[in-house]
């Protein structure tokens, strides 16, 4: 098992794992879009409050893109959120550009000491938005 946490509360934790595809995971995303600019499923001022900026940097269940040194690359818009997996998959979403991003990665294989991952994130994310534009 990968997750220390999920191992510690018996194998089995609401937060250990998403398993679906990079379209499903990215579809998400745009459904929390949706809901940002006042969609069915969840009021816009719930989800709103879900992104603000709290203490430690972070949102409700969500990560906030830092100022400097964000695996969402430095292109995205400072009003991006998401979220990282510890196998190295992660969603974010920016708000600005109606952008959601899955990337599903292994950084577990073959060690679970890879870091690799932490320059390939932000790299990745630049790239991305960069042909976008």
């Amino acid at each position: 098992m990968h997750d220390d946490n999920a191992w510690a509360m018996g194998g089995v934790a609401g937060h250990a794992g998403l398993f679906a595809t990079a379209r499903d995971v990215a579809g998400m995303g745009a459904a929390w879009l949706v809901a940002l600019e006042g969609g069915e499923w969840l009021p816009a001022e719930l989800a709103s409050r879900a992104i603000a900026r709290r203490p430690l940097g972070r949102g409700l269940g969500w990560d906030l893109k830092s100022e400097a040194g964000s695996s969402a690359g430095e292109l995205m818009g400072s009003r991006t959120f998401g979220h990282l997996g510890f196998t190295g998959c992660s969603l974010w979403i920016d708000p600005d550009r109606g952008l959601s991003v899955a990337l599903l990665t292994n950084r577990v294989h073959p060690s679970r000491h890879g870091e690799g991952i932490k320059e390939l994130r932000p790299v990745f994310h630049d790239a991305l938005v960069g042909a976008l534009e």
